[in-house]
């Protein structure tokens, strides 16, 4: 399959090749996803990429507003998985009362990160303990609802069902979104602003066969 093949590339590519090692903010609830992220943090470091995870705080979703926001605007790349948890709501600093997942992914947007975004397929099996219409959290699931719904109407987004299966179409994503990129030069995580201007993010298709445009590509879905 195409998957397979763009993960070998990836594994596979000559440091030629790759552009450079990027910094990767990845954002998600965690108890849900802890074995998805785990995947996700071994491949990618596997490809010496420095991924930056909530388990750099603490393993748990009340992490650091502040401190989460700034490493986002830090970051080269964003990946956010969602599933069917919608995340703590800080009190502070949060008039919008918004998750804290929800907050990363507008603040990537905001400075212009590439965004590669995945949400989990509808027909995956899920225990009900991981899901707030099952635990009567954040309005019994109509917070994820909600936002699952935005995602998939606003943005193009990238489904899954396993751990195997994401990590494998995120690592797919990223060496597309490289090889496409390649004619921007690498700019420095310390200086976002600079990252944002030259090169400016938004959030795009990760399809079953990873064919997706990110960053400043003439090229197309599909194409």
């Amino acid at each position: 399959s195409s998957d397979l093949t763009d993960r070998h590339r990836a594994r596979h590519a000559s440091p030629r090749t790759l552009i450079v090692q990027l910094r990767i903010y990845l954002s998600s609830t965690y108890e849900d996803l802890a074995q998805y992220r785990e995947r996700i943090y071994k491949e990618l470091r596997a490809l010496r990429h420095d991924v930056i995870a909530m388990e750099d705080y603490v393993a748990a979703d009340e992490r650091p507003l502040e401190k989460c926001l700034e490493d986002v605007r830090g970051s080269d790349v964003y990946i956010g998985v969602f599933a069917w948890r919608y995340g703590y709501v800080p009190a502070k600093g949060n008039p919008d009362k918004k998750s804290i997942t929800e907050l990363e992914l507008g603040e990537a947007e905001r400075h212009g990160k590439p965004c590669l975004v995945f949400i989990v397929k509808g027909s995956a099996p899920w225990p009900p303990t991981m899901m707030d219409a099952g635990t009567g959290a954040n309005d019994a699931g109509a917070r994820i609802q909600a936002l699952r719904k935005a995602l998939q109407q606003d943005k193009l987004v990238g489904m899954f069902e396993t751990p195997d299966e994401l990590a494998t179409k995120v690592v797919g994503a990223l060496y597309r979104w490289q090889m496409e990129s390649s004619t921007l030069q690498p700019v420095p995580a310390a200086a976002p602003q600079r990252t944002a201007e030259r090169a400016k993010g938004r959030t795009v298709v990760i399809s079953g066969d990873i064919h997706a445009t990110l960053v400043g590509s003439s090229a197309r879905p599909g194409g």
